[in-house]
């Protein structure tokens, strides 16, 4: 039987200094004072241009993208003073300033990460706006305000090709919803003290994983994976793909397995308030997240999808060097 990996080292909490808080102020004060006239890909390029140093930060970052952490809080972020209504179509609403998405951009940056997004995701746009939509409360998805289950983003695709980390950065919650997160290595150690061979079904390949409700095909069909292992190890941890609630398995046991992941992970979740000014970041193979309902007041987040390299995304999309936005159409059945 494969044994647990270690764990990781638990939740990391730090808060930017206000020296940081105000360089991030100033780049956006100097760059991206013309907000119509601005896409969130040329704020990209305005950022490597004009990297800001956050020495107050800057060890966690690297903890948290050389594996060392799961997952990261920030507090004490600059976000706009003045916001619009938080949008209801998943589009960045007209006239917004740029502040939080040259946040989230520079903190990729600082990280030594590459955001990207995809074509068929939120309209191709490289910063996601997660709020309820209309006509999209019952979808499981960022876009429906109903509760989402314990998954990953994007599972269905292959390692590469998929999100490595998220970011979330608040910029309204009324009604302090939480995010829910769950460190998999712990989720897998406490299984592995319940029952052992269940937790060495999940490394066989016995899960289908379906794509996300976000991306529908050929009029509103979801598409299965093969068979395979809904844990792995990739770098040196445990890993895993999927959303648990929409994962099919080829028998019983495999189902038994699944359920008892999910039990264990329910036991060991973490609420967390991404409040305005702060900013959740983790590992997307090592951390399930989800969240419950959404059932009153305002929540607005906004989302960037990194990798370490997006080479073998540009390579099999046949796309520039310089590309950051993919067809998962292309990659969906590699």
């Amino acid at each position: 039987m494969t044994t647990p990996l270690p764990l990781a080292t638990a939740q990391h909490h730090v808060s930017l200094s206000h020296h940081d808080k105000q360089q991030l102020i100033d780049f956006v004060a100097s760059h991206c004072s013309a907000p119509s006239e601005l896409t969130d890909q040329q704020v990209l390029a305005l950022v490597q241009r004009h990297p800001v140093a956050l020495p107050s930060i800057q060890s966690s970052l690297d903890a948290l993208a050389a594996g060392r952490i799961s997952h990261l809080l920030l507090s004490n972020v600059p976000i706009d003073e003045a916001l619009p209504a938080p949008p209801t179509n998943g589009v960045r609403p007209a006239g917004k300033g740029w502040l939080s998405e040259a946040v989230l951009l520079q903190l990729q940056r600082a990280a030594g990460l590459q955001p990207f997004g995809y074509i068929e995701e939120k309209a191709g746009a490289l910063v996601h706006q997660i709020a309820p939509a209309q006509n999209k409360a019952t979808e499981l998805s960022s876009s429906g305000s109903v509760a989402l289950g314990w998954h990953t983003d994007m599972g269905i695709l292959q390692p590469e090709f998929r999100p490595e980390f998220l970011t979330l950065i608040g910029l309204r919650n009324e009604a302090s919803t939480p995010s829910l997160i769950c460190d998999l290595a712990q989720a897998l150690s406490l299984l592995w003290e319940r029952d052992a061979g269940l937790a060495e079904v999940l490394r066989q390949p016995r899960f289908r994983v379906e794509s996300p409700a976000s991306l529908l095909w050929h009029g509103g069909k979801s598409l299965r994976s093969e068979p395979r292992p809904l844990v792995s190890t990739q770098a040196g941890y445990d890993a895993i793909a999927g959303n648990l609630q929409t994962i099919s398995t080829t028998d019983s046991c495999a189902r038994q397995a699944l359920e008892a992941l999910q039990s264990a992970v329910e036991a060991l979740a973490r609420p967390i308030v991404i409040a305005p000014g702060q900013v959740l970041q983790f590992n997307n193979s090592r951390v399930l997240h989800g969240r419950p309902a959404i059932q009153r007041g305002e929540r607005w987040l906004q989302r960037v999808y990194s990798l370490r390299t997006l080479e073998p995304l540009r390579q099999a999309t046949a796309s520039p060097e310089d590309a950051v936005i993919f067809s998962i159409a292309q990659v969906i059945l590699q």
